[in-house]
């Protein structure tokens, strides 16, 4: 019903279970680096900037429930790295 390509959503539901896994990972440190966290914003980043870009280019067409829930994740994805950012400059 989102008319997104299988092979998309089945290479990006891996990708999520090791960026999960990695970010559990990060969680359970005492400390994290200053570096990790400007990597995961920036991984973060590139993540909303792909998916904007998937809504821009002509290469397949979702539906507009695809579109919306593109757009939705993207949001929240923008939202968790504003919150990476805080707790960075916070904790700096």
């Amino acid at each position: 019903w989102l008319e997104l390509p299988d092979a998309l959503l089945i290479a990006a539901g891996a990708v999520l279970v090791v960026w999960g896994a990695a970010l559990a990972y990060l969680a359970q440190r005492p400390a994290i680096a200053p570096a990790a966290v400007w990597t995961v914003i920036a991984l973060n980043a590139a993540w909303v900037a792909d998916s904007l870009l998937l809504l821009a280019v002509d290469g397949f067409s979702p539906s507009v429930a695809g579109q919306v829930g593109i757009a939705f994740q993207a949001v929240g994805v923008v939202g968790f790295a504003a919150l990476q950012y805080l707790g960075l400059r916070r904790y700096s």
